[in-house]
């Protein structure tokens, strides 16, 4: 095998780690801020909470109960998760605030994934590391908000239109 073979098959299996390496620095950098997780929390999630208990309760998407049904709040999906995690554990905060991390965590392996189809491998890895340094990622993923969930589904929307 030659020279330029073998740097060809070591940049791929490079390539190919990437994605696992940013899932442990990311998975690393949760596991350390979950310590100040009650330091971030948002007033207005407890409005989702709210509305996502009594959902699960089954008695619909009102804020109380035996009430009118009102769009009191503005993140339906989000709801909807916050109400089947309701079914498996009381505390919503603690459930928003993982799906906040393990949604920063894909979004950092999705930057990298973009990155690398529209620009290098380089381009991924710098811009996956930009954001999982930048403290407002890990803010916002403590926050309880849907935040990071929506940028996950925003960011994936975009991958699947430049993987094409």
């Amino acid at each position: 095998m030659s020279e330029l073979s073998q740097n060809i098959l070591h940049r791929q299996r490079l390539q190919q780690l990437f994605p696992a390496v940013i899932s442990v620095v990311g998975l690393v950098i949760a596991s350390l801020v979950w310590q100040y997780r009650l330091r971030f929390p948002f007033d207005d999630v407890f409005i989702t909470f709210r509305y996502a208990d009594h959902l699960a309760a089954g008695c619909g998407l009102v804020w109380n109960i035996g009430g009118l049904h009102t769009e009191g709040y503005t993140n339906f999906l989000f709801v909807l998760l916050l109400a089947v995690a309701r079914f498996f554990t009381s505390d919503l905060l603690a459930s928003a605030q993982v799906m906040g991390l393990l949604s920063t965590i894909v979004t950092a392996r999705v930057v990298y994934g973009i990155g690398s189809k529209v620009r290098s491998s380089a381009t991924g890895v710098l811009a996956s590391a930009l954001y999982l340094f930048t403290p407002l990622s890990w803010i916002n993923a403590l926050s309880g908000m849907e935040t990071s969930v929506f940028v996950m589904f925003t960011l994936i929307a975009i991958y699947c239109a430049v993987r094409n």
